[in-house]
């Protein structure tokens, strides 16, 4: 037989067990389980690979106490069997149970297909087979599983599109998708019956969304990440009708629009928004400070945004920051727009205590670094290149860990990291030729002055030698009339 996949018997040998879930029996060990599903775990057992040896405790006659083994307190049926990062090179065959729970994240040589046949488990609420190395198309069959409330295919192989049938999935609470190869294009059928739906994680997939105008979702989100779908050129307008989003990622999502008003008005409560990598224009200078004293993360970098936000970054209420990303859009077609107009970097931006990552690079900032930014203690990321920053970089622990490559193209900067040293204005930079001329003079001033003194006392102690030694005197005579008669004797 082809081996299409590599995935779990649990389909074939767990069909007396109601439940699977991650966790361990204790607690739960006053319970025996009965023969019929002791045979199945052993059965189970002999299909499966076990580096880690953890099934070796699988002896006896109360499987309720095995590792691994939970079973309910009242019945002692198995109701949670934990495989979670564990077991690989098993198969499946085609069977069907009564599970409700199964996790088997982490497996990274679980590899194949999905198979088809977990549509059968038609009374799960839980499936995990995230970090695992499943490949091809997501199953259709998967749309038959109406119990399910969590859905996890995240970080595997899948290609192909998005099966429509798991909008038929109406208890689905939570979806995630992300770091897939999945292409193609989600319409309103994704989405039919989703009513429950609160968290959707999709980034990294190669998605588009093609809705209708007149659409209304059915469900209310609070947390959504669609980076990299193809979602633009205009801004999303179905995000108007979610009221109760605190986390949206929409990175690299093709959107060349400008930010309309209502997003301002409905979003100020948002915890994390990421707008980075489109080319979304506008002017933030009214919209920032609508943004509540909860967001914590902010990521707008690589866009056509204008407007100055000095006074929205001095806002006492931003130590909440972990990430603020205003860095500009890096391509060369966009020289002549102006995307931050943000003057100098305000010296209250070290009252930011929690911010972790500051992207404000090729921008047009101007003055100095003010020496607050240094308080900025949990700092792990820092870019201030390609400005037209100046003076000298100032100093502090964190901010020693960081290289030249976070202050590049700032012409006027000086100090460590920087091979340029400042002078002692805390200024850097080519002297001028004046500047040049008298440095000339200084040096030519104190060569007089160390030189002057030391030739003077030679002098007058040679001179007091001739006045006051006669064997010197008689001597240098001596010498002087011998080197007259040499000179002569040449001429």
């Amino acid at each position: 037989m082809v081996r299409s996949f590599k995935f779990l018997p649990v389909l074939l040998v767990l069909s007396f067990i109601t439940k699977i879930h991650f966790s361990s029996s204790d607690g739960e060990t006053n319970m025996f389980c009965s023969p019929r599903e002791k045979h199945a775990l052993l059965t189970f057992n002999q299909g499966l690979t076990d580096p880690s040896h953890r099934l070796s405790s699988w002896v006896g006659d109360n499987c309720c106490i095995w590792e691994g083994v939970g079973c309910k307190n009242r019945t002692g049926s198995v109701v949670r069997l934990d495989l979670k990062n564990t077991y690989s090179d098993i198969y499946y065959d085609d069977y069907t149970t009564d599970l409700e729970s199964l996790s088997l994240g982490g497996n990274k040589l679980l590899s194949g297909s999905l198979p088809r046949q977990l549509g059968n488990l038609i009374n799960l609420d839980h499936l995990d087979q995230s970090g695992s190395s499943f490949s091809g198309p997501i199953p259709m069959s998967l749309g038959r599983l109406k119990s399910l409330r969590e859905l996890y295919l995240n970080d595997n192989n899948f290609n192909s599109s998005l099966p429509d049938s798991l909008g038929n999935l109406s208890n689905l609470q939570e979806l995630s998708i992300s770091n897939n190869s999945l292409e193609g294009v989600i319409c309103e059928t994704h989405f039919a019956n989703l009513t429950r739906l609160k968290y959707l994680y999709a980034p990294t997939n190669s998605l588009a969304l093609n809705v209708s105008s007149a659409w209304i979702p059915k469900f209310q989100l609070i947390e959504l990440n669609l980076n990299s779908w193809k979602l633009g050129p205009e801004f999303p307008a179905r995000l108007h009708t979610q009221n109760s989003i605190s986390y949206l990622g929409l990175s690299n999502a093709s959107i060349s629009d400008s930010i309309p008003t209502w997003f301002w008005n409905i979003y100020s409560r948002l915890d994390v928004l990421d707008l980075s990598n489109n080319q979304i224009k506008g002017d933030l200078e009214n919209a920032l400070p609508r943004l509540t004293s909860n967001i914590e993360e902010l990521d707008l970098s690589n866009n056509y945004f204008s407007g100055n936000i000095s006074f929205f970054l001095c806002n006492p209420l931003d130590d909440r920051y972990q990430l603020l990303g205003l860095g500009r859009r890096n391509s060369q077609l966009l020289d002549a727009f102006d995307v931050f107009k943000v003057g100098e970097i305000p010296e209250k931006i070290g009252v930011m205590v929690l911010l972790e990552n500051l992207d404000l690079s090729k921008n047009q900032l101007t003055g100095i670094i003010p020496q607050s930014i240094s308080r900025l203690t949990s700092l792990n990321q820092l870019n201030l290149s390609y400005n037209n920053l100046s003076g000298e970089i100032p100093t502090g622990p964190q901010l020693q860990t960081f290289t030249e490559s976070s202050y590049v193209s700032n012409n006027g900067l000086c100090g460590t990291p920087l091979l340029k040293k400042c002078n002692g204005n805390g200024f850097g930079g080519t002297p001028t030729i004046e500047d040049q001329d008298s440095d000339v003079y200084d040096m030519t001033e104190q060569f007089y002055v160390t030189v002057g003194p030391g030739f003077v006392v030679g002098l007058a102690s040679f001179c007091e030698g001739l006045v006051f030694m006669d064997k010197w005197r008689i001597a240098y005579f001596r010498f002087m009339e011998d080197m007259k008669d040499k000179l002569l004797a040449r001429f």
